[in-house]
């Protein structure tokens, strides 16, 4: 009786491991407020939009190396000291950054560091709410990553403001501050469960409580088995099309909306709701999750993208810039829905033992759609214009529609 007392007390505080995770993913957001220092940084040192945005790209493609081998020490020495070093990265990156005065040393510092650290200390917290909760998988991971999808937004305005006043050097330190004190903190009280943990479901009246955990075995995959799998490779065309079509248009939401007549402040506008949407759209697709399944959650998933995509089409001619707006936010709910979906589905289809390493390699498809998607959306734009791009995204948003439905979970192939 006392176990299970003290079985229902740990799993009553294991909300503090999601809270601790949200605070900390709002810093890590902070990665993808990279366009408030292009204008600053290329004012002062006469570079281009391209020199510029390579930074982005090293941070993406680091980031996704951080929470591959991140991952997979994490799975076999927890996510503690793992964490901690990625926020120690993180926080020594920034304030690196501070001192730039060559595209080598912005590339190092931001590119590498600080994408590492953020990837480092990302994987961690997916692998520490993964195990803590089984039973509500996709609300936990809607609830950690929509922190990163709102910490552009919710950070990003202060920053920016920090700039105007203080100048791109000062707000590079406040960031490395911010980071060194959330980031290292939160780090250091991850915990994972105990190995039998299981969640207690609340039962009727004077009946015993029973644990609300997995009914059948559950098979925990190595990375290599789990690139064996069809379910795998499926999931993996069904992410890389919806991210490239995402990112074909998101990329360029602003230069869009103006060449279709939006007033350019209004422009601006739609990008803040298209951030809040993404955020919003992590939560929205895992509760969805847990609610309706896996397949039925990945194929709305991408009947949102197509509609939001067209919707950028059509909506914005038929209706003006309240379509456009529409259109944004679904757009916009869809493509921030894909991550907390991801994380669930290589944690569960593929066992939480193992989940640091396996959601590490899951990152693969965005590395890839992080270059096709921006570089297909500007090539066609120069060609023949965005409403092309528009439709292209679109007709590979319907491929990965089909792909959903051939999606399968490996548990059940290990069950059979």
């Amino acid at each position: 009786m006392a176990e299970g007392n003290a079985g229902a007390a740990v799993a009553k505080n294991r909300w503090i491991y999601l809270v601790i995770g949200f605070v900390v993913s709002i810093v890590l957001g902070l990665v993808y407020a990279w366009s408030i220092f292009t204008l600053p940084l290329e004012k002062a040192f006469g570079w281009t939009r391209s020199d510029t945005s390579l930074a982005f790209s090293f941070s993406i493609v680091t980031l996704s190396i951080g929470m591959i081998f991140g991952g997979r020490i994490q799975d076999r020495k927890g996510p503690k000291m793992v964490a901690v070093a990625g926020a120690a990265c993180l926080a020594i990156g920034f304030f690196a950054a501070s001192f730039t005065t060559s595209l080598w040393m912005l590339y190092t510092f931001y590119g590498v560091m600080v994408g590492l650290g953020v990837g480092l200390i990302y994987i961690c917290l997916i692998s520490v709410v993964a195990r803590w909760y089984p039973d509500r998988r996709g609300l936990g991971m809607g609830i950690l990553t929509m922190g990163l999808g709102l910490g552009a937004f919710l950070l990003g305005g202060s920053t920016s403001m920090l700039i105007d006043s203080m100048g791109w050097q000062s707000a590079f330190k406040f960031l490395a501050l911010v980071s060194l004190v959330v980031c290292v903190g939160g780090a250091a009280l991850l915990k994972l469960p105990p190995a039998d943990f299981a969640p207690v479901a609340k039962a009727p009246a004077g009946a015993p409580a029973a644990a609300a955990g997995p009914k059948r075995p559950v098979r925990d995959y190595n990375w290599n088995e789990m690139m064996q799998t069809a379910p795998f490779w499926t999931w993996f065309i069904w992410d890389l099309f919806l991210c490239s079509a995402g990112l074909m248009i998101i990329g360029h939401i602003v230069p869009m909306a103006v060449e279709k007549g939006v007033d350019k402040a209004e422009a601006i506008i739609a990008m803040s709701v298209l951030s809040v949407s993404n955020g919003l759209g992590r939560f929205l697709y895992g509760y969805l999750w847990d609610a309706i399944g896996r397949k039925k959650t990945m194929i709305l998933a991408a009947i949102g993208m197509v509609i939001g995509l067209l919707g950028l089409l059509y909506l914005t001619t038929w209706v003006g810039y309240a379509g456009f707006i529409v259109a944004v936010i679904i757009t916009g709910s869809s493509y921030g829905g894909l991550v907390p979906i991801n994380n669930t589905f290589l944690a569960t289809s593929f066992g939480p033992k193992n989940a640091g390493v396996n959601v590490g390699l899951g990152s693969l498809p965005l590395v890839a759609a992080v270059f096709i998607g921006p570089y297909l959306g500007a090539h066609i734009k120069m060609a023949s214009g965005y409403n092309l791009a528009i439709i292209l995204g679109g007709a590979v948003a319907v491929i990965s529609f089909i792909v959903a439905f051939f999606i399968g979970d490996a548990q059940e192939r290990t069950s059979k």
